[in-house]
């Protein structure tokens, strides 16, 4: 049991020094691909943070590491958008170099804090215990049927918020079984290729919904002439969804 503690400690400390290096390469270059990675890093962390705390009398405080992640997602956000907006021709221009330019404040803004996230990092791998083992097959299939029926349940809504939630679920999914192993995977009845399939379908419907709520949260949505195509390729994307697996079900 003692490699599996040793795995599960290597995982989370390898993808927390992964956050810290991509602080440092971000200072380097301000290429918002760091922030995707480290955004990506901090996702793992967590999800298997939830196994452990499902099977275990542990807490874990991940303050620092939430705010991290949200202040990188404002950046990751507006950058991504900026690219859906040059891509689909939106006009005026002079509003795609008004968020440019809030790109780039923010980006400044966030380096200066660079050192502090770097502190509350290297204090949260430092003082908390990850040396915990797999809990065994019963309790993980019993951990993925629990996370694959709150899954279920908010495909069900058929609303954006719940396909948003499903989403974030599968992603969570994905990055424990990537984590399990093999003796524990080869015993469950995950349907990994199917995991993969909706991640990226979703994950496409999901660049367009937040597309949307971006410009609208800032009030920019009546200034673009695109918002009729972003409208109707969003409904497009949302129906498929719908359609195509009608009776989806994660087991």
């Amino acid at each position: 049991m003692k490699k599996e503690a040793d795995k599960l400690a290597a995982f989370v400390s390898s993808h927390l020094k992964s956050v810290k290096q991509q602080l440092v390469d971000f200072t380097e270059d301000r290429d918002p691909e760091h922030l995707h990675l480290l955004r990506v890093a901090i996702k793992k962390v967590k999800a298997i943070l939830d196994l452990l705390e499902a099977n275990y009398d542990v807490n874990y405080d991940t303050k620092s590491l939430e705010k991290l992640f949200n202040k990188a997602g404002k950046i990751r956000e507006l950058q991504l958008n900026v690219l859906l907006l040059k891509k689909l021709h939106c006009q005026p221009e002079s509003l795609m170099v008004e968020l440019e330019f809030e790109q780039y404040a923010l980006q400044e803004k966030f380096v200066k804090g660079i050192p502090g996230y770097k502190k509350g990092v290297k204090k949260f791998r430092k003082e908390e215990d990850f040396s915990f083992s797999f809990s065994g097959f019963n309790s993980v299939k019993k951990f993925l049927a629990k996370e694959m029926r709150k899954a279920n349940n908010k495909f069900d809504e058929h609303t954006r918020r719940g396909m948003h939630i499903f989403r974030m679920k599968i992603k969570s999914l994905l990055f424990v079984y990537a984590v399990l192993p093999d003796k524990i995977k080869n015993k469950l009845d995950l349907h990994v290729d199917l995991l993969h399939d909706l991640q990226d379908e979703v994950g496409a419907w999901h660049d367009t919904w937040a597309a949307i709520q971006f410009l609208k949260r800032k009030k920019i949505d009546q200034q673009l002439s695109c918002m009729e195509v972003l409208y109707q390729l969003e409904a497009n994307q949302f129906g498929v969804l719908l359609s195509k697996y009608p009776d989806m079900r994660l087991n």
